[in-house]
């Protein structure tokens, strides 16, 4: 082979290679890609909490309901306890159980236990001999 005859590869090589190097350092024009960052929540996101905090609700509430009743009933077994041990402390001071009324519209069973519900003060406000019914 002479080197005449290999000179033309040579050249041609570097001219393919130098082309290749263009070819991959050629910056392209970037296309405009829409990269829009969304910050929030879609339509259908807000319904399915809405929904979830709904179903949340309906079933706690019931149980609300409950504990608030048994809340009530147990205090009012509690202010009958109450009325039933002052009758006991009445019974134990004076001797016997007090009764429905003095006289017919005077002081009734309520106000005589009155002192032994820890009432002393309303208990001296009422009148001894007025009328507890107009």
């Amino acid at each position: 082979m002479s080197l005449a005859n290999s000179e033309p590869q040579c050249i041609g090589l570097f001219f393919q290679k130098d082309h290749e190097m263009q070819r991959l350092n050629r910056v392209e024009p970037k296309q405009h890609v829409q990269n829009t960052v969304r910050s929030g929540f879609t339509l259908i996101e807000l319904l399915v909490v809405i929904a979830i905090i709904s179903i949340l609700i309906a079933l706690l509430l019931p149980a609300v309901l409950q504990a608030r009743e048994a809340a009530r009933r147990t205090q009012c077994k509690n202010n009958l306890k109450q009325q039933a041990l002052a009758v006991h402390q009445f019974h134990d001071t004076n001797g016997y159980v007090p009764p429905a009324a003095i006289s017919e519209h005077k002081m009734t069973w309520a106000w005589m236990i009155l002192p032994h519900l820890e009432q002393s003060a309303l208990h001296a406000q009422w009148p001894k001999g007025e009328n507890f019914y107009v």
